[in-house]
């Protein structure tokens, strides 16, 4: 009877340490199906915003690597309640940020007409997370960390005797830092490739 109860206690606590769907027998493929995760709603609108362009360019470049990735349209929270499809192995991007930014401005050109060059330096921050879905535990945790450094014109000067203008071009940080994040995400998909491992046909 002691052995029976026993049994049941780690039934229990087993049960209770991690809710994630168990894959059924029949879904295990050689390509191990990945479910890219929502970013937690607990983050700030800053810290989501990187969060959320690193995963979209993550889905893409785990595809690119052949592996059958989707959006599970759902955060960490609500997969290992139990909601959604089940997935061999689920990826994360925890606590993202990141910034653009110019230094070091230099004029170039004449009354008429100039250029500001400076140093643009822009860098994106994250914790990549990887869990098994059968039991919840975590596979790979790494950081993920891109910095870039150009330099670029930020500001056109167009001026005359009646006439001065300064145009600003925030659209080349916002090039540059896609790019960096763009990086980073393909880093996350290389990282990913590497820890999910073919699962048996079964």
């Amino acid at each position: 009877m002691k052995r029976v109860l026993f049994a049941a206690a780690l039934l229990l606590v087993a049960g209770a340490a991690f809710a994630f769907n168990p894959a059924p027998a029949t879904a295990s493929t050689s390509t191990p199906r990945v479910g890219v995760l929502r970013v937690s709603q607990e983050y700030e609108h800053a810290e989501a915003s990187v969060a959320k362009m690193v995963v979209r360019y993550m889905l893409d470049e785990l595809r690119d690597r052949g592996l059958d990735a989707y959006d599970t349209r759902l955060t960490y929270e609500e997969v290992s309640d139990g909601a959604g499809e089940d997935a061999d192995y689920y990826v994360e991007i925890v606590g993202a940020g990141g910034d653009s930014g110019s230094y070091g401005g230099l004029g170039v050109g004449t009354y008429d007409v100039g250029v500001s060059v400076d140093l643009v330096v822009s860098n994106v921050v994250a914790e990549l997370r990887v869990y098994d879905g059968r039991n919840g535990n975590v596979v790979l945790s790494e950081t993920l960390n891109k910095r870039k450094k150009a330099v670029m014109p930020t500001m056109v000067y167009l001026g005359g005797s009646r006439l001065f203008a300064a145009l600003t071009v925030p659209f080349v940080q916002h090039a540059q830092f896609k790019s960096v994040t763009r990086s980073a995400a393909r880093d996350a998909a290389q990282k990913v490739a590497a820890a999910v491992q073919p699962l048996p046909a079964q």
